[in-house]
């Protein structure tokens, strides 16, 4: 199947495997088809926000939208709920002083900011006129039956889905635009590669403003395979993570290597050697390099995994890979 919106991985997946176990937080998990209920009702909140009609979707330029949650279900649901309405997200750090992130918004000029119950007072407390939903108060409103019209035009592909924010080299916020195609192309080509599979549980270390997580969640989708928001406390615990790893029967993990690494000079794997060798079938170090002695260390304890070296710039999509087994 071609998609030309990256919404229709979900609406894909949704419609196979509706009642899967798809996304799974430190908070609850979600099925397939309640992310996508859950999307819709963010969607159409932001279209009840400015009074727009969905039947004109078809012919609407996408504007951005901005959204300060942390990795996990909700974040998934706003992204998702953002690029249903026909406009385009950039997730915000919401870690980052008050001084930064209004520099970004200077730069990107949100029409509105999607916060949840955690970061609201956060995003209030920002030099911003524009509107602030909260994603609890958009769940708890009734189901609407009326639907999000498929926006189905060819170009569509090329418009815009996201703007990631890095550091630039002079400081200052540089946002890089990606097209709805920027992210379909390389999560399918990071499935096939991979071979992700319908039974795979993949461990999402990195946050939504990052694009390996944004990789993580939608190659996950595209698979139908359930994606796991790992706690961020859970790496500096190895033990804790370790045994995570373990009882959540975590298959495929693309971390930045100093992520692994955490694990290796603790030997936090001692005691569950058997468990990771069952369960772990492919290792990607991303973001930096794995060294040799590493790597040579995991494959010693850990033998069965498939390794991967990948690499790309922060904002870039597109990984070059290197497979060492």
């Amino acid at each position: 199947m071609e998609f030309k919106r990256v919404t229709e991985i979900l609406d894909k997946a949704a419609k196979d495997v509706p009642e899967k176990i798809g996304f799974v937080d430190q908070f609850g998990q979600m099925t397939y088809q309640e992310m996508r209920d859950a999307s819709i009702k963010v969607a159409r909140a932001i279209l009840k926000a400015f009074n727009e009609d969905p039947a004109n979707l078809q012919d609407k330029e996408p504007l951005p939208a901005a959204t300060l949650i942390e990795a996990g279900n909700d974040i998934a649901a706003v992204m998702h709920g953002i690029l249903y309405a026909g406009d385009y997200y950039s997730v915000i750090d919401e870690t980052m002083p008050n001084e930064r992130i209004e520099k970004i918004f200077d730069n990107l000029k949100p029409r509105l900011v999607i916060a949840n119950k955690k970061t609201e007072e956060k995003a209030r407390s920002l030099n911003f006129d524009g509107k602030i939903l909260v994603y609890e108060d958009i769940i708890a409103e009734d189901k609407d039956d009326m639907e999000i019209p498929k926006i189905v035009c060819a170009e569509v592909s090329t418009k815009l889905a996201s703007i990631t924010f890095t550091s630039g080299s002079t400081g200052n916020p540089k946002g890089v635009m990606t097209g709805h195609n920027g992210i379909i192309y390389p999560s399918i080509a990071n499935r096939d590669d991979v071979e992700i599979i319908f039974t795979d549980h993949v461990g999402n270390q990195s946050p939504m403003y990052y694009v390996m997580g944004v990789l993580n969640l939608f190659f996950s989708i595209a698979a139908e395979a359930t994606c796991y928001f790992m706690p961020k406390w859970l790496f500096s615990q190895p033990a804790e993570l370790v045994k995570y790893m373990v009882e959540n029967q975590i298959s495929i993990i693309d971390w930045v290597a100093s992520a692994v690494t955490v694990i290796s000079r603790f030997s936090a794997w001692e005691g569950y050697e058997e468990e990771l060798n069952k369960y772990l079938r492919t290792v990607t170090f991303a973001g930096d390099v794995a060294s040799t002695k590493l790597i040579n260390k995991m494959k010693k304890v850990i033998p069965d995994p498939k390794y991967r070296q990948g690499y790309g710039a922060t904002e870039f999509y597109y990984t070059f890979l290197y497979h060492m087994t």
